[in-house]
């Protein structure tokens, strides 16, 4: 009797893309990230992401470390859904504005369980 690999694809290397219909589907951890941020942000206004990109330049531009509640501490302009704040940052990163410092503190929002969230300079 022949085992199967539920996520065996023959004939597909780790990382590589699949296609589903006429999409290419991510495969990897990041690729899924990325998907799943391009996504969160293509649902929300632009300038909402406008409005975060140039604040998070400008809270940056502060010297200091930061985190992501800092921000929206700062700024008090919330988007469609929470997700968004972490896409939005990914493409702070993306476009150079910010960078992770490694370090991490603890969240301040209640809905966020006490999680560590990075904290971050500029780029």
């Amino acid at each position: 009797m022949q085992n199967f690999d539920l996520f065996d694809q023959p004939g597909r290397k780790p990382g590589q893309e699949t296609r589903k219909g006429s999409s290419v589907v991510p495969q990897t951890g990041r690729e899924l990230r990325d998907h799943g941020a391009q996504m969160t942000l293509y649902a929300e206004h632009s300038a909402w992401q406008e409005h975060v990109l140039w604040a998070i330049g400008v809270y940056a531009g502060f010297g200091r470390k930061f985190t992501c509640d800092d921000l929206r501490n700062w700024i008090d302009d919330e988007p469609h859904a929470p997700s968004c704040w972490g896409a939005v940052f990914l493409e702070a990163r993306r476009k150079g504005i910010i960078a992770k410092t490694g370090e991490y503190r603890q969240s301040s929002r209640p809905s966020s369980r006490a999680r560590a969230i990075p904290l971050y300079t500029k780029a």
